[in-house]
């Protein structure tokens, strides 16, 4: 920046000077937001994926009930398509739990 003789600066140097800073706080200003979205996004997946544990848990420990308290009664063909339904089903939740 120049100086003039008088020790003050010219009006251009300080209009210069005020940009730079408000460039520099701005940048400070758009990193923070930055830091504070990505925050609260790992915050939101983080709350999503207990929930999804949490209720694909509870899926699973329902279908595994049902599966036990099957009529004994059903027998043949259909008793083996439920059976390998149940299973089929149980190992999807297996991915989340």
């Amino acid at each position: 920046m120049m100086i003039t003789s008088d020790g003050t600066y010219t009006d251009k140097e300080y209009q210069h000077a005020l940009k730079q800073l408000y460039r520099s706080m701005e940048r400070q200003r758009i990193s923070l937001e930055a830091q504070v979205l990505k925050a609260r996004l790992e915050g939101l997946k983080k709350t999503f994926d207990i929930g999804s544990q949490f209720l694909a848990s509870h899926i699973k420990d329902d279908i595994q009930s049902i599966s036990s308290n099957m009529d004994k009664s059903i027998k043949g063909a259909i008793r083996t398509e439920l059976e390998a339904g149940i299973k089929d089903k149980l190992k999807q939740y297996d991915h989340f739990v």
